[in-house]
């Protein structure tokens, strides 16, 4: 658990390797590496962040939008632990 939100979105996408998950199973999953509540509104704030440092990817699909790790975040998840 963290209370770093950023981390604990990457390493739920981490997670899942090179599969997408869905905004709202992100949600989920972002909750459950958090030590404490995250707003939807915070949540939101934290992606678009990590797609603006090109850290994260949304692919908007059929069944809405749907999020993997780039490249870049692995490596950026891996300096965070070295």
């Amino acid at each position: 658990m963290t209370a770093n939100k950023q981390l604990a979105a990457l390493k739920a996408l981490d997670s899942l390797g090179p599969y997408t998950l869905p905004e709202n199973a992100l949600f989920s999953d972002v909750h459950a590496w958090l030590s404490g509540p995250i707003s939807y509104t915070e949540f939101r704030k934290v992606l678009t962040d990590l797609e603006h440092k090109r850290l994260a990817v949304c692919i908007d699909g059929e069944d809405g939008q749907r999020w993997k790790i780039t490249d870049n975040g692995k490596a950026r998840l891996a300096e965070l632990f070295t």
